[in-house]
């Protein structure tokens, strides 16, 4: 842990100008909500030593430590390294150190050609003196100590094993629903201060897992031919369509609110040629305004939705966009051209905005206020994922009820139609099946 901490410290002092905008007091934020990547990473890193000292009940105190030692000491050098080619980077490419420097690992030359010698000389310094002042911290502090180890006893294996279970928990960053991710150590409106406060190591093994998706083709392939008049003849009405006369608004800046339904689908709407008695007041609306048959899904996930809807980004079938924050901070978004417009923008969602990664997506984006369950009494965490959806559109409509500086942009994401189906309110169509949960959840929705 005090290793990632100094490495945080080299990291702001090698970056100081980049902090000029950056208050005092989140610097100190930086240190605090990186603590939690911080114990993930320490915990993983831990497994080895920690299963070195289990087998101690069969080995000499002299083969652990020796264990120890090999295992400790290049991991140390290792770790030490990958500070270095994340402080090198940083710089040019604007983000933590991630699998990308990987497909550049072959031609080293290429990767460092945009570094000054005189920072190559100094990052290389700090390396050596370092390496050589932790592995002495290492071997004072914690070596010697463990000098005095002794050969376990074979009864006492079931308590040393025991001890595994807080490991996980730290692993996974706690016993809530979503394990941790990069999200929940972002905290401010500065991308450099939340960049900052992202372990670079725990983000190298994010990544590396993330890339490692199956890399086949998942879709039957088409003649290309017969596929590219599939297309022409689906965008020719589109492209040739003339809208100069066509209006629909009253005004020109309406306020605007647009309700991400958790899991909505057609197959729910009775003016869709779905079930009827399921979303009876959404049936009502579409009476009262536009209602877009031809709208289909965009994505088969929430995480993978969220970044089509808000960026006009097309859902991968193997991996989502929104896990790769490298790659997400440089999607154009929905909200970013509503302030343009003028727009004061605000997210509402009644969950964690870790989940999904979401934060990493949405911070940095042009939305001033987010409400997420932390902004509600946790008396009212009665769901698995957060606040149920009638309480969120309450705090909605409280907030209307409020001098709201005009026009605003108001997304409302729900959740009480994810799964496990949880809400607190009569089953309207029952619970007995996985499918009449879902129904009365979205009939529970519709009604808040």
């Amino acid at each position: 842990m005090g290793y990632f901490i100094f490495t945080r410290i080299i990291f702001l002092a090698y970056y100081h100008n980049k902090l000029s905008d950056v208050e005092y007091f989140s610097i100190i934020q930086i240190f605090i909500h990186g603590l939690k990547l911080d114990f993930s990473l320490s915990a993983y890193l831990s497994i080895i030593p920690f299963l070195i000292i289990v087998s101690s009940v069969w080995i000499s105190n002299k083969s652990t430590l020796f264990a120890i030692k090999v295992y400790t000491l290049p991991v140390l050098f290792f770790v030490n390294f990958l500070m270095i080619v994340d402080l090198l980077l940083y710089e040019h490419w604007g983000i933590r150190l991630d699998s990308t420097f990987l497909n550049y690992i072959d031609s080293p030359k290429e990767m460092i050609a945009s570094i000054s010698y005189a920072n190559l000389f100094f990052v290389i310094t700090i390396w050596f003196v370092s390496s050589i002042l932790y592995s002495k911290i290492f071997y004072r502090f914690f070596y010697l100590s463990l000098s005095n180890l002794r050969k376990g006893k074979v009864w006492e294996m079931p308590l040393l094993l025991l001890v595994s279970v807080p490991l996980v928990i730290i692993m996974r960053g706690g016993l809530q629903t979503i394990p941790i991710n990069q999200s929940d150590v972002y905290f401010s409106d500065k991308i450099f201060a939340n960049h900052a406060a992202v372990n670079f190591v725990w983000n190298l093994g994010h990544s590396i897992n993330q890339n490692s998706y199956d890399t086949r083709n998942p879709f039957v392939e088409l003649d290309m031919n017969r596929a590219s008049n599939i297309f022409e003849d689906a965008m020719e009405p589109l492209i040739k369509k003339d809208t100069t006369d066509f209006q629909i608004l009253k005004t020109s800046k309406p306020n605007v609110i647009l309700i991400v339904w958790e899991s909505f689908t057609a197959k729910a709407v009775e003016v869709l040629g779905g079930e009827p008695k399921i979303t009876e007041n959404f049936n009502r609306l579409s009476k009262e305004g536009l209602l877009f048959t031809n709208f289909y899904a965009n994505g088969d996930r929430t995480d993978k939705g969220l970044v089509s809807i808000f960026s006009g980004y097309y859902p991968q079938p193997n991996t989502s966009i929104i896990n790769i924050p490298s790659k997400t901070r440089n999607l154009p978004m929905l909200t970013e051209e509503m302030s343009e417009l003028g727009y004061i923008n605000s997210f509402y969602y009644g969950g964690d905005l870790s989940f999904g990664n979401m934060k990493t997506y949405l911070f940095n984006k042009g939305i001033e206020h987010f409400i997420d369950k932390n902004e509600f009494d946790s008396d009212y965490w009665n769901s698995k994922w957060g606040v149920h959806d009638h309480i969120l559109f309450n705090r909605v409509l409280s907030d209307f009820s409020k001098n709201q500086p005009l026009p605003f942009f108001k997304i409302i994401f729900t959740l009480s139609s994810h799964e496990p189906f949880e809400f607190p309110d009569a089953y309207k169509f029952g619970k007995d099946t996985e499918e009449n949960k879902f129904r009365s959840s979205l009939a529970y929705t519709d009604k808040a």
